[in-house]
């Protein structure tokens, strides 16, 4: 008989044969073994969740691209694409591909409309939502984004400053007060919440919570066997203990909107949601798919439209030409802030949706791939690249919207390639922009963002002017790292009250 050293030595020569075979195979033999990629991506989900975990994964699958060309093997089974022609066949609505079992991982208790796999169970809810966010109801939410946005510029305007109107106040980040604006707005809109994350901070630590969390959600995104293997437990104590004090939040604010519910009639996403039908199946939604969505809108909603007030403050302040102009344009549309809303005057503010546009498109709030799934018995072409029956594909948001083909110097802050009159050129760069994703996946929630966005910066720009602090202009754009959604810091900015003799 072998000794038990001996047999543990065995083990462990066959184990290390079984690990080489396996990576010799998935190098030289695999179905995707001809597309190029980085030698531990081909052999490993550990290269992608290892960018997931330091928060550059958007700008690392840029970076292989650069270096390997339009097509990145960028984990063992899985392909990145990088063309508009990608984006089209992987995410537009001729696309039947469903989301890759990667999804599985963000699921907490029950799934909601960003992870659900199921295309009838997405469809159904997806179209009793739909109703709910349909423009018509958006606009009757304009008084209470309006309230919320009159704070967030009013905590602007009052900073302490020295000297009369004309003066600077101190430097002040906006990242967290970004954050509570978009969570006070959704929380007032979905569940008439008062929560007043811009009064008061009593429940900020929640905010910081969501973000410590989404580090470990967009690793597990990356390589769901670490939650399989418990290894996640180890490596994000901090960040699963922010789960439970996110989870504990949410799991209050469905009980107080449920109760809410019981002695009023309140006049919300959320009464949207409970009365709507979905027009094909005849069903309306559980009250544990209420809160699930309800919840969804909320914190996504809030993160991403957040990054993106946050990216165009950004670039406003970093190039003043462009923020005088776009102050020009809201103060010569509207004679007083108070006329401020939704229609044709907000609607003729073009260059303020550009710069918001390009804002989004060098910092897309979500800019690594959304894996989808080729689930044809044959395969399918996706750009023009064959791809076989069980492998997940994608486009890396931040990838195409730096693509020199469709924004030529993509790094450059242009909001004027938004404002193109030319047919081909506008289609140019309107087929490679995909902040919102596109499709019958595409986010549920983009009406009313684009609302949130809008007003909050017409507001803003009506009565505020505000800078980069002397000598702390940035030379670059601005930096987000990827965790699911984009987690931010800054800009720093300083603060004063519009100067009346200026438009």
């Amino acid at each position: 008989m072998l000794s038990t050293k001996t047999a543990i030595a065995h083990d462990n020569v066959l184990t290390n044969v079984q690990v080489l075979g396996l990576c010799i195979y998935r190098v030289f033999f695999h179905p995707l073994a001809k597309h190029p990629g980085p030698l531990l991506a081909k052999v490993s989900n550990f290269y992608a969740a290892y960018h997931a975990w330091v928060g550059d994964v958007h700008v690392d699958m840029w970076r292989c691209h650069q270096k390997y060309g339009e097509t990145v093997r960028y984990a063992p089974d899985r392909l990145l694409i990088n063309t508009a022609d990608a984006l089209r066949d992987v995410h537009g609505h001729k696309s039947n591909l469903p989301k890759a079992t990667t999804y599985n991982a963000l699921i907490h208790r029950a799934p909601n409309i960003l992870t659900l796999r199921d295309k009838r169970q997405h469809g159904r809810r997806r179209r009793v939502m739909s109703q709910a966010l349909s423009d018509a109801n958006i606009a009757t939410f304009e008084p209470a984004i309006v309230e919320q946005v009159s704070k967030f510029v009013a905590i602007f305007a009052e900073l302490p400053r020295a000297g009369g109107d004309e003066a600077w106040s101190a430097p002040v980040n906006v990242s967290e007060w970004c954050d509570c604006l978009t969570f006070d707005i959704m929380a007032s809109v979905v569940f008439s919440g008062k929560y007043d994350m811009l009064g008061s901070a009593q429940h900020r630590p929640v905010l910081k919570a969501i973000l410590e969390s989404n580090v470990r959600m967009g690793t597990l995104f990356q390589y769901p066997a670490l939650g399989h293997w418990k290894i996640h437990k180890r490596f994000f104590p901090a960040a699963i203990a922010a789960r439970s004090i996110f989870v504990s939040f949410v799991t209050r604010m469905v009980g107080d909107r449920i109760m809410l519910g019981k002695s009023q009639t309140p006049h919300d996403v959320f009464s949207f949601m409970a009365k709507t039908k979905d027009p094909e199946t005849d069903q309306g939604l559980t009250l544990n798919e209420l809160g699930a969505e309800s919840t969804t809108l909320i914190v996504a909603g809030a993160d991403t439209t957040s990054t993106v007030i946050a990216a165009t403050l950004f670039y406003l302040a970093k190039f003043p030409q462009c923020l005088e102009r776009a102050q020009t344009e809201v103060r010569t549309a509207f004679e007083a802030e108070s006329e401020i809303r939704l229609g044709r005057k907000l609607n003729s503010c073009t260059f303020l949706l550009a710069c918001i546009n390009e804002a989004m498109r060098l910092s897309p709030p979500v800019g690594a791939a959304l894996w989808r799934q080729v689930h044809s018995e044959d395969g399918m072409a996706v750009g023009g690249h064959f791809v076989p029956r069980g492998y997940d594909v994608g486009v890396g948001v931040w990838s195409l919207q730096h693509s020199p083909e469709h924004y030529p110097n993509p790094f450059d802050f242009c909001p004027e390639r938004w404002l193109v009159e030319s047919a081909d050129e506008r289609s140019k760069v309107l087929n490679a922009f995909s902040p919102f994703s596109r499709g019958p996946r595409s986010c549920v929630g983009k009406g009313i963002a684009m609302v949130e966005l809008l007003l909050t910066f017409s507001h803003l720009l009506w009565s505020l002017e505000f800078k980069f602090p002397e000598g702390q202009e940035p030379l670059g754009n601005f930096e987000l790292k990827e965790h699911v959604t984009g987690s931010k810091n800054g800009p720093i900015l300083q603060f004063r009250k519009r100067q009346l003799h200026k438009i």
